[in-house]
């Protein structure tokens, strides 16, 4: 599975702890329960987290609709929503779409700035035809 980039925490909306639980999750690629997250983040830290702290992030993850609970005889397992891949891109694309509105100044920038420059200018009209064919 390709490593998503630091910065991916950012547009993810995530706290850092939040985002290692998350990459334990999406890299264990199945339902896990968190006294095995809580494993595997000890494993990579100097520091130790409580079970405690742990269990109130998947609470929030699954509020915030990242995981699903259910329930495994007396424990509770997680399991991600969505891939690391589509929850990037969804991510992304929430932070992307505002800015590409035609109103936003943002929008008149960015034509600007690839108008000003023929190459990239070429480049942005090949991936437009590339999309376009799709």
């Amino acid at each position: 599975m390709a490593r998503i980039p630091e910065n991916a925490r950012t547009y993810l909306n995530l706290g850092p702890l939040e985002y290692q639980i998350m990459n334990s999750v999406w890299q264990h690629g199945t339902w896990i329960t968190i006294g095995d997250v809580l494993d595997d983040l000890n494993k990579r830290s100097e520091r130790p987290h409580a079970y405690s702290t742990v269990k109130t992030i998947f609470v929030k993850l699954v509020r915030k609709g990242l995981l699903q609970k259910r329930v495994a005889g007396k424990a509770h397992e997680f399991a991600a929503v969505q891939g690391r891949a589509v929850s990037e891109r969804e991510g992304v694309r929430r932070i992307v779409k505002p800015l590409l509105n035609p109103s936003n100044p943002l929008f008149a920038h960015l034509v600007d700035e690839i108008a000003s420059d023929e190459e990239t200018l070429r480049h942005f009209e090949r991936l437009l035809s590339e999309r376009h064919k799709a």
